[in-house]
């Protein structure tokens, strides 16, 4: 099956949009923060259920916990 460029454009953006997320939950992981890390833990769990949720829960990790 050919994909038409356009559609493997979107496949290498959305790929490097998930490297990028998945290099933030490896730093965020090496925090001390035991709420970070534990929405860090369930992130991992719900990478399954769609990119979009994945991201959701992502942001609300982030503004729960402290990155600075």
């Amino acid at each position: 099956m050919r994909y038409s460029s356009e559609a493997l454009k979107e496949v290498k953006r959305l790929q490097r949009a998930l490297e990028a997320v998945s290099a933030d939950l490896d730093a965020i992981e090496q925090r001390p923060h035991f709420s970070l890390r534990r929405a860090a833990d369930s992130l991992a769990r719900e990478r399954s259920r769609g990119i979009e949720r994945f991201v959701d829960h992502f942001a609300v990790a982030v503004k729960q916990g402290t990155l600075g």
